[in-house]
């Protein structure tokens, strides 16, 4: 029932479904795949924390963290975990895509690459301040803008930075790029 949810959470909507998780007053939080159409559940996904990312759809598979900071794969067919990967703080932004991989930032300051196909860790980039933006990818970069007033630009084949830019304050934003400018608010 979403008598007891709050939703904090952007909805994804892909295929035909919406893809949302909500905080219960509980703590606990429940993901749902609902029906686009007529707004019925098509399968719901218990965690014993909240969501309050976007998710991630790709092919047949959602991906989503939560506060507790665990990052799941779930099947979007049935809703039920095909991996789960374990972060070290909540995860507020929605994942993106490289390659065969999946993108997570969370509140321990790390961007975390995994392997889309298992959660298995790539590679990970971390700075000394959370990370609360999605991850933006333009071509083989990731762009991020951190609590620690800074924006940095990683290569995603290998996880190293290409540059930090002194940005003069904090900022959990993701950033929006339009050719070769990349626009964000601190």
């Amino acid at each position: 029932s979403f008598q007891r949810a709050a939703f904090e959470a952007t909805a994804v909507i892909a295929e035909g479904m919406i893809y949302v998780g909500t905080n219960n007053d509980d703590a606990t939080g429940d993901f749902y795949a609902l029906s686009l159409a007529d707004g019925k559940e098509k399968w719901k996904f218990h965690s014993d924390a909240g969501f309050s990312s976007a998710a991630g759809v790709r092919g047949d598979r959602v991906y989503v963290g939560n506060f507790e900071g665990r990052c799941y794969c779930l099947n979007a067919a049935d809703g039920k975990a095909l991996w789960g990967f374990d972060a070290r703080a909540t995860v507020h932004g929605g994942p993106n895509f490289y390659a065969d991989k999946v993108l997570f930032t969370s509140e321990d300051g790390t961007l975390y690459c995994l392997n889309a196909a298992d959660g298995k860790p790539a590679w990970q980039y971390t700075i000394d301040q959370p990370l609360y933006c999605s991850p933006t990818i333009v071509e083989d970069r990731v762009f991020l803008g951190g609590c620690d007033s800074a924006f940095h630009v990683v290569d995603l084949d290998t996880g190293k930075a290409v540059a930090q830019i002194d940005i003069g304050a904090q900022t959990g934003n993701a950033p929006a790029v339009l050719g070769d400018r990349a626009y964000f608010g601190t």
